[in-house]
């Protein structure tokens, strides 16, 4: 070929270049070309036929989901389910397998074009069918009433496993709820919710072997002396994992073993050791209680996963095995002579031994153990089981390395009862700040170098020691569980900050024609400030070691340091002679095991425990000591004048409550200048 006519076909060549589109839907396609056939866009609206050919349930059965979808929230009604249509139309095709093609689907794959035919879904089974009629709903949920933008998507998940987990057993949710965190799932292509059914606090499913567990396992009374608690029974449990199923999650249910065990211990004495009395049961933190190991108790506990699976036909059933404590073992003579005829070497070892007896149990059953990776100190978990990495990234390369299937679950970052912003208006949770921007930033492919295959995939956790409330618990996780979909959906080449933030103002008005109210901070939102006054939120903790956005019977929660109650300011112009300092007494109702001991305590001067104010640094001058003797107990922020005498000049202040015992819990509201 002449050299001369290499330029024009190179021009040729860009003319006919694919054009990439940019679309509002998180998680991000992984290609999207734009298709400039069709400038006015496409109209779907009320009277659009979907198509379905008529012996294709599971097409017949995602329509009636885009149906429905279309009707709540967007006000469109579609024509549901014609067999034939000619011109514009959203049409399902249930394309087979075919091993000749150079780039096959996938379970989950599928192709979405948007053209002057309408909208037509191409994939080879109902997961891709789903997740292609998932985008169609976003693109039509971005611009409501408007012409859709031709486009041809082609698209499929980054990694198997794309989950979040649901903790019911400290704060129980309504079935609505949970199906419309379900509901939010699916719209995101999240395919997992663990759902954490027992712990400490309390048992919520419903086990007719043993209904101790939920006449007495179910319910605790509170530090406010009110009675807490409930549960699902099987048929409501049976109606989620439908609800769940019919929108393309699984549902893992965790049953924890053998620590996080009071609730059933406290309906079940004889099953273990409980390690404290019943009216510690609404405390929170790591508790000594423990299931025992004999013969009886790991029976019950198998009739115990009967029923579990029957109720959840999924393959994978979780354990839990994390946080648990041998003090109760080492104490226990019979658990001493249990080792010892077992030829294990101490109660570390028995916990494997313990985790392989349940996992080994499901596996005949043709189930699949998941556990928490404490077990991995343990040892005795069986080739096939997966586990959950919360520790650290590097926790999960070393499960990785061991040959075990991993799903990258680490703390703080993927635990979304972290406040979501620095402002005081953020709902109570755990103190350090986890933003989206902070959850996107994660790579889970760098824990991987090495086995190549096995990270399963991600999965975030919403704990709910303090997110009481259903509409607190969606706050919470959203939009945060809209970065996590895209680690888990998107290929790192796709992923990009700058591009998810400009698709975040479509998430908002997602969220909102779902109900969902997240906090203005989760969006970068700022809190006004207000003249003159310091929350607890703008100051920092002086240790940071458990930090906690505590709630208050005032109306803002109060970030305090449950190890550390002690405080330093920002820089404070000392221009008059007092402050005011907003604090409150709430309940020590904390299990803390050995860290009990490394509480810092600093001693009153007085017989009562006092505030102390010193200036710079907590070594510095002291500039005021104050009796909190007043201060009812009642978690109420109280105010308190501090004089501050001839104190002068621009200063932080470190502010502390000297005491001689843990409780109360004191908290600081706000410090405020005159």
């Amino acid at each position: 070929m002449p050299a001369k006519r290499w330029p024009a076909l190179a021009a040729a060549a860009l003319i006919a270049a694919p054009v990439r589109a940019e679309v509002p839907v998180i998680p991000l396609p992984q290609t999207a070309e734009a298709d400039a056939g069709v400038p006015g866009g496409i109209a779907l609206g009320s009277g659009t036929p979907i198509m379905v050919q008529a012996d294709d349930t599971d097409a017949a059965g995602v329509a009636d989901w885009l149906g429905d979808i279309a009707h709540q929230r967007l006000g469109l009604h579609f024509l549901r389910k014609v067999p034939q249509v000619q011109g514009l139309a959203i049409r399902f095709v249930h394309k087979p397998v075919d091993s000749t093609d150079a780039k096959p689907l996938g379970a989950e794959g599928y192709r979405l074009d948007i053209d002057a035919r309408g909208a037509t879904i191409t994939a080879t089974a109902r997961a891709g069918l789903f997740y292609g009629a998932v985008t169609l709903a976003q693109l039509l949920a971005a611009t409501p009433g408007q012409p859709l933008a031709a486009v041809h998507i082609t698209d499929a998940p980054h990694y198997a496993w794309r989950g979040l987990m649901l903790d019911s057993a400290r704060h129980m949710q309504s079935v609505p709820a949970i199906e419309r965190l379900i509901d939010l799932m699916a719209l995101h292509k999240f395919n997992r919710l663990q759902w954490h059914l027992t712990d400490d606090q309390g048992w919520r499913l419903q086990i007719r072997a043993f209904p101790r567990l939920t006449s007495v396992g179910a319910w605790r009374v509170g530090p406010d002396g009110k009675r807490y608690g409930g549960f699902y029974t099987q048929a409501q449990v049976r109606h989620v994992v439908a609800y769940a199923a019919a929108r393309g999650i699984t549902i893992v249910p965790e049953i924890e073993m053998p620590g996080h065990a009071l609730a059933a211990l406290r309906a079940y004495p004889e099953w273990g050791f409980a390690g404290v009395p019943a009216s510690a049961q609404a405390d929170w933190g790591v508790f000594p209680s423990i299931f025992g190991v004999e013969p009886v108790t790991l029976k019950a506990l198998q009739t115990v996963l009967d029923e579990v699976m029957a109720l959840f036909p999924n393959r994978e059933i979780a354990t839990g095995g994390d946080e648990a404590l041998h003090d109760q073992w080492r104490a226990s003579p019979a658990v001493q002579a249990r080792i010892k005829a077992l030829g294990l070497r101490d109660e570390t070892a028995l916990q494997g031994w313990f985790a392989g007896q349940m996992a080994r149990y499901l596996a005949a059953h043709g189930r699949q153990a998941i556990g928490w990776d404490d077990l991995l100190a343990a040892g005795g978990i069986p080739e096939g089981a997966v586990v959950l990495s919360w520790h650290s990234p590097q926790g999960a390369t070393t499960a990785l390395k061991a040959g075990h299937d991993v799903v990258l679950a680490t703390d703080p970052v993927f635990y979304f009862d972290h406040r979501q912003a620095p402002g005081r208006n953020e709902p109570p949770g755990r103190g350090t700040v986890i933003t989206p921007a902070d959850i996107y930033a994660v790579d889970p492919g760098s824990v991987d170098a090495v086995t190549s295959g096995h990270l399963l995939g991600v999965q975030g956790q919403i704990w709910t020691e303090y997110v009481r409330s259903d509409a607190q618990m969606l706050a919470m996780a959203w939009p945060r569980a809209a970065a996590l979909a895209e680690l888990g959906w998107t290929t790192p080449a796709r992923r990009d900050w700058v591009g998810f933030s400009a698709r975040l103002p479509a998430e908002a008005q997602l969220l909102a024609r779902w109900q969902v109210q997240p906090t203005p901070g989760a969006f970068g939102v700022k809190t006004a400030a207000v003249a003159g006054e310091v929350p607890s939120q703008a100051m920092q903790t002086c240790s940071n070691r458990i930090a906690l956005n505590l709630p208050t019977a005032g109306e803002h929660p109060a970030l305090v340091d449950i190890m550390d109650r002690c405080w330093v300011t920002p820089p404070i112009a000392l221009d008059a002679p007092t402050i005011t300092v907003r604090i409150a007494a709430l309940p020590f109702n904390y299990q803390l095991a050995a860290d009990a001991k490394t509480i810092t305590l600093r001693p009153p001067v007085g017989n009562g425990d006092e505030l102390v104010v010193r200036q710079d640094t907590c070594d510095g001058p002291e500039l005021a000591r104050v009796p909190l003797d007043a201060v009812p107990h009642d978690a109420v922020p109280t105010a308190v004048s501090v004089p501050l005498g001839a104190a002068t000049g621009t200063h932080k202040l470190c502010v502390f409550a000297a005491s001689r015992s843990p409780a109360p819990l004191w908290a600081i509201d706000t410090v405020t200048l005159p």
